[in-house]
Parts: structure tokens; sequence; C-alpha cells
């Protein structure tokens, strides 16, 4: 079969990832790549080897590629996704897909329109790992979902993009849509949000946490910060079980689900009393707070009826996300039943929702 070939807009670190990331597949590869300045499109061609066409945007969208992968900053997503749709190509955005709903939803009308594919890139959610955790939610693993608990941040990797308010920049857009896209798959849109933001010198959220309320009861909490270390994880709660993504969870390996099991009935005032004491029961005594103690000690494989999860991804791990594109562009779909884009607009309208309730409305770039 003839590899299916992208063309790339933007050289900057993601854009490079992603190039390296097709290695790891025999079916998808690049076969342009474009940016403002052509000598920097030939720059980073040569410097990865690539051997494909390197010029501006405008030459780019009239090559001959199967998709658009769009990894410039989000300040640009909608304006080129648009100039990629209006040219025929299936699109790929990176994430976030755009700065705010509204733009979102420029871009998905426009493809719905014009009837091409178009996908957020958020590589994550087609590692092997994500896609078993998803499986698992979906079997009833854990029974229904109660809450979702979820973190990305760190203070020692700071582009300078990302503190540039006219870019896009910011904790929310960078980081805080990893977690968001995990919570809106597993809840839905939140009917409720409650929401501070630390605001730094450049007027981008530097951090930024959120309490949301979904329908049917459900909470979940995200936390997105550039100046701190979090824990970079990602907890579900179940009305039967637990199920952790170890960090990072913007790429993970392993997870630990926890099965639960029936629920246990609290013994009512006046059960029999135990070590003598009125009013206690078998739960209160001294040999049982003396086993819990002991148990705590013990591994939790051990402890509870824990089922370990690693599922390693191959090279750098995105080139999973590439090979969906390729798939439904080959089957005629329009999106990805793994990354529909209604969850990428619900995700967009929840950051314009956690915005709002933390006071913080940056400018729309012009």
């Amino acid at each position: 079969m003839t590899a299916f070939r992208f063309a790339v807009l933007g050289t900057g670190s993601v854009a490079r990832a992603f190039a390296l990331g097709l290695r790891a597949s025999d079916h998808v590869e690049v076969g342009a790549v474009g940016s403002r300045t052509p000598a920097r499109a030939q720059e980073f061609v040569d410097a990865l080897g690539l051997g494909c066409l390197a010029t501006d945007h405008a030459g780019v969208l009239g090559s001959d590629v199967d998709a658009v992968y769009i990894a410039t900053p989000p300040s640009t997503h909608r304006d080129l996704a648009l100039a990629a749709l209006a040219a025929g190509k299936p699109v790929l955005v990176e994430k976030p897909f755009a700065t705010d709903a509204a733009l979102a939803r420029e871009v998905v009308e426009a493809a719905r329109s014009a009837g091409l594919f178009c996908m957020e890139a958020l590589w994550t959610r087609f590692l092997p790992l994500v896609r078993e955790v998803d499986a698992l939610l979906a079997q009833g693993a854990i029974g229904d979902v109660t809450g979702v608990t979820g973190s990305f941040g760190n203070a020692d990797v700071v582009a300078p993009h990302l503190l540039d308010p006219a870019l896009g920049g910011g904790a929310l857009l960078d980081r805080g849509v990893y977690p968001l896209s995990f919570v809106v798959r597993a809840l839905g849109r939140p009917e409720s949000v409650s929401a501070q933001a630390v605001l730094g010198p450049t007027g981008v959220d530097e951090e930024t946490a959120a309490v949301l309320r979904h329908p049917g009861g459900g909470l979940s909490t995200v936390h997105a910060s550039l100046r701190g270390e979090l824990g970079n994880d990602l907890r579900y709660t179940g009305t039967r079980g637990s199920l952790w993504v170890r960090g990072p969870a913007y790429r993970p390996a392993s997870a630990v689900l926890v099965r639960g099991g029936e629920r246990t009935a609290v013994e009512p005032a006046g059960a029999p009393a135990a070590d003598g004491v009125a009013g206690a029961g078998p739960l209160d005594s001294r040999w049982a707070h003396g086993l819990r103690q002991v148990v705590g000690l013990l591994p939790p494989a051990v402890r509870a009826r824990t089922v370990p999860l690693v599922r390693r991804y191959a090279g750098n791990g995105y080139h999973y996300q590439a090979e969906e594109v390729a798939r439904c562009v080959r089957l005629g779909l329009l999106e990805s039943p793994v990354m529909p884009v209604d969850e990428s607009l619900a995700v967009m309208e929840t950051v314009d929702q956690i915005r709002a309730a933390a006071g913080h409305r940056p400018d729309r770039p012009a």
C-alpha cells in the first residue's frame, strides 16, 4: 500500500516530534514541510533527512499530499486549517484545537461543509495504554465513573511562546487540555465550573485549577501549571473501583486498576460491643485496627484486587494519531471515532467556562 503523505505546517518542536514519530510507521510519512519562510522549512527538512518538498504555506497546500498537519502556534490554527480545507485537504490540527470555542467551531463547520476529514491532534488519546483505558471504562471495569482528577504541570520546560498571549500561550491551553480531554470523554460537558487562575507578568495564566460538576453528579478536578511540578497523572473513580494512569499522563505507558467489591453496609448504632466499649462494632476492635496498619504497609497488589497494566508505545508515540487519520480518510470518514470533533469542541467550550469562572478573558488574536 502506498504511504499516506502528510504536509507539515510549522518547524517547531512539536512539528519535529511528529516528523520523527512517523518513522515508527510503515504506513505514513512526511510529504512536504511548510513555513512562513521557505528557508526555515528547508533547514527543517535537511536536519531530519526528510528529502521532501520544503516551501511556504501556500506551496504546501498546493502540493500532492493526502492531509495537512498544522503544528504552528495556537493563535494560527483557525486560519491555517480554513486555508487547508479551502485547498481540499483533510486536516489534523495540533492541540489546542484553537484558542477558543468559537474559532474551533468555525473549523469544524468548514470541514463538515466541505465534506473533509478533520481531527484534533491530541496524540495521547491514541497511545496503546489510553486506548485500553477507554475500553476498560466502556466495559464498566470500575462501574459508573463518578469522578476524574488530572494534572499536568512543570516549571523546567517553558518555551517562550507559552508566555505570549498573542500566540495562544498559557497553562490551560497548553497543558490543561490534556486532562480536560479525558474528563470530557468520561463525564461529558460540565454543567458548572469553579476555577482560579494565577496570571503572570505577560498576561497568560501560569497556573489554573478548576472543579467541574457534570451531568448525573460526576465531579472532576483539573490543574495545569507552567510554574510548578504537579502530579502529572490521571485518576478515575467509580462505583466499583478506581483506575490510576501513572504519570506522565500525556505519555502514559502504565496504569493500576483497582477493582472494588460490593458496598458494605455500616452497622447501625447499638450493634454488639467490641473490646467491651459500648457502641463499638467488630471493625472498631484493637485487632482490626492493628490489621489495618499492617495491611497498609503491603504493596497495592497485595492489599486489594489490583491489576497493573503496562502497554508500551513504539517510537515516540506520535505516529498512532497519524495512522488513525490515514485509516479514516481511506475509509471515507469525516472524523475519528477515537477523537470526535464534538469532544474537541466540548473541551474548548470548557476552556471558555474555566476562563470565565477564573475571571481570565484573554483577547482573541486578530
